[in-house]
């Protein structure tokens, strides 16, 4: 009899325990805490509902394999603040520890777009890495082609993300606009870039060396006909006579227009940095 009220009691106990989980999952549930954390912040409206599902899933997707955290930011009031400012506010907000994030400003005069990355992303996604994605990302935002530009941005990143920054090597820095503290930008452009092959670069000095040679040939022929005395006729040339006469000394001024050294603008901006809240991080930026 005991056993019989003790084994009711232990299935009461077990049902009740049961019924607590369910209901506090369903809560969790309700309120969000295991939700999907929003991904994508459109406050600009470039993007329909569903390019901003297809973001989502690709940047959760990324995140998930690479333990990091990928957010797409627009706007159309930055609120006074650079790019690189409204990015770092956006992190510490968000209290981020590895990720990866990308800003489009479409505010009028201030137009542009940065990326950022934070943690373990710093490095994987280093400053060059950055001007790289850059590169392929702003030709479509210049175009208004924005969906584009975003799952531009997460493929390269996927790439980026998964391949050691070791393998990368120093070279020099692409122009002095760059922000980058390091130097492997110039290294992914030469590899691209065909003036930058040896077979290539030894055609051309062959066909230079060709053409020099073919000029230096045809002018080593021919018969000299003329002398310094073919046009002179010695019966009525000679000097009749010579003075100087001084008249005046006249001086000119030309003002000498210097050019200012600030005049110059670039269109890149951003670079490594530290956040207010302390958190730092790589990055890189460009207008369109």
């Amino acid at each position: 009899m005991n056993f019989y009220r003790s084994s009711q009691k232990l299935c009461l106990y077990g049902a009740a325990m049961l019924f607590l989980m369910v209901c506090t999952t369903f809560f969790l549930f309700s309120h969000g805490v295991y939700a999907e954390e929003q991904l994508v912040y459109d406050y600009a409206g470039l993007l329909k509902e569903d390019e901003i599902e297809n973001l989502e899933s690709i940047a959760q997707e990324i995140g998930s394999q690479y333990n990091t955290t990928i957010y797409i930011i627009t706007d159309n009031n930055s609120k006074g603040l650079s790019r690189k400012r409204y990015l770092e506010d956006f992190a510490d907000s968000k209290e981020v520890t590895n990720s990866v994030i990308i800003f489009v400003n479409m505010e009028p005069g201030n137009r542009g777009v940065e990326i950022q990355g934070y943690g373990q992303d710093e490095f994987r996604m280093n400053n060059s890495r950055i001007e790289f994605v850059l590169d392929e990302v702003v030709p479509h935002l210049s175009n208004g082609d924005y969906y584009t530009a975003f799952t531009t941005f997460l493929e390269k990143t996927r790439y980026y993300l998964g391949k050691d920054p070791s393998e990368d090597k120093v070279i020099r820095t692409p122009n002095p606009n760059y922000a980058g503290s390091d130097k492997n930008y110039q290294k992914e452009l030469r590899r691209n870039n065909i003036f930058y092959n040896i077979w290539f670069q030894l055609l051309v000095s062959l066909g230079i060396g060709g053409i020099v040679a073919g000029v230096l040939v045809h002018n080593s022929g021919g018969k000299v006909t003329v002398n310094d005395r073919t046009y002179l006729d010695s019966q009525n040339s000679r000097v009749v006579d010579h003075w100087d006469r001084y008249i005046r000394t006249t001086t000119t001024k030309v003002r000498n227009s210097s050019s200012s050294s600030g005049s110059s603008s670039s269109s890149r901006s951003g670079g490594s940095g530290v956040s207010s809240g302390g958190r730092s991080h790589s990055g890189g930026g460009r207008s369109f």
